[in-house]
């Protein structure tokens, strides 16, 4: 079950007991709210009139105001951001979103906005657009597509990738879905299994990795489902998988492969009860701390430049 928002009141003089993670050396700045899952890094600056959303990110020595940071956010450090950001939007390092101009500036639900970028105030930055490093915004930028440039210009539609992995009481599941500008297919299922014990759910782009875990699995004593996803030149493979009790030392392998090559993976949850060692969790390549203690979900993207020679990673 997807826990509620609980946004709570953020300001200087009681900052420490607010449940978000806080670092050291961070100032707040009149009246603001912030979800209890927030983190904020060392010695940012926050407000006023700020709301942090749930699982949002501000990295250290940022500057924020006048913003609404949506759920899983993340605002790279030494950035300067007074806008309306998205859902799963990310900002890189040393940008300057909507500090320059009069209204907020808008980003949209999962855009990649690249490190030391400019946004203009007023200016729109549409769900899943991409805008290159260096790049100077000031006007909107359409859904799927890519900017770069000073001033930014058109320079291809972007391509999203996600995986949907997911482990809760009754499945195991491992999806993916491609959007660009026009298309979106829907959650397709490459590997669906009932969860029990041990459950694996995985969604690689790198075919070796796929194949090495399915020789594992080969010795895991349990249901396994897989399949691959393809668009033009990409392909990605899923696999779902659940055994009541596997052998330790497969599990083992299983785990050490998950953590060596966690860089190659979309998305991935290793579930192990008592007795099997820690779990595994990766978002995008990146290795969570996360316990798996009841039903959870983790999900990933991969971006691509379209072209007229075919699909290239961003």
């Amino acid at each position: 079950m997807r826990r509620r928002e609980v946004l709570r009141p953020l300001r200087e003089d009681d900052k420490y007991r607010h449940p978000a993670v806080l670092d050291e050396g961070v100032k707040i700045i009149g009246d603001n709210l912030a979800d209890v899952t927030a983190e904020i890094g060392a010695y940012a600056e926050i407000g006023p009139s700020v709301i942090i959303r749930r699982k949002a990110a501000i990295y250290g020595f940022c500057r924020v105001f006048d913003s609404d940071v949506g759920e899983r956010a993340s605002i790279s450090p030494f950035s300067i951001v007074r806008a309306d950001v998205g859902n799963d939007a990310f900002i890189g390092d040393g940008s300057m979103i909507g500090a320059i101009g009069g209204d907020r500036a808008k980003l949209g639900y999962d855009c990649f906005i690249g490190m030391r970028c400019v946004v203009y105030g007023g200016v729109k930055v549409g769900d899943g657009a991409i805008v290159g490093a260096g790049s100077v915004v000031e006007e909107d930028v359409e859904p799927y597509t890519i900017v770069m440039g000073r001033p930014a210009e058109y320079a291809g539609d972007a391509v999203r990738i996600s995986a949907n992995t997911f482990v809760g009481g009754e499945e195991t599941l491992a999806q993916v879905r491609m959007v660009t500008r026009g298309y979106d297919t829907g959650w397709e299922t490459l590997g669906c299994t009932e969860s029990r014990g041990v459950n694996l759910t995985v969604v690689t782009f790198d075919r070796e990795v796929w194949e090495r875990l399915m020789g594992l699995l080969g010795r895991f004593r349990g249901e396994v489902d897989h399949g691959t996803f393809r668009f033009e030149d990409v392909e990605f493979f899923g696999i779902a998988a659940s055994s009541e009790r596997p052998p330790r030392r497969v599990v083992d392998k299983i785990r050490e492969l998950l953590l060596e090559r966690a860089e190659r993976l979309v998305a991935c949850i290793l579930d192990c009860p008592k007795g099997y060692g820690r779990d595994v969790v990766v978002r995008s390549g990146r290795i969570s701390d996360e316990r798996v203690t009841g039903p959870l979900r983790a999900r990933g993207s991969r971006y691509y430049r379209r072209t007229e020679e075919g699909l290239h990673t961003v």
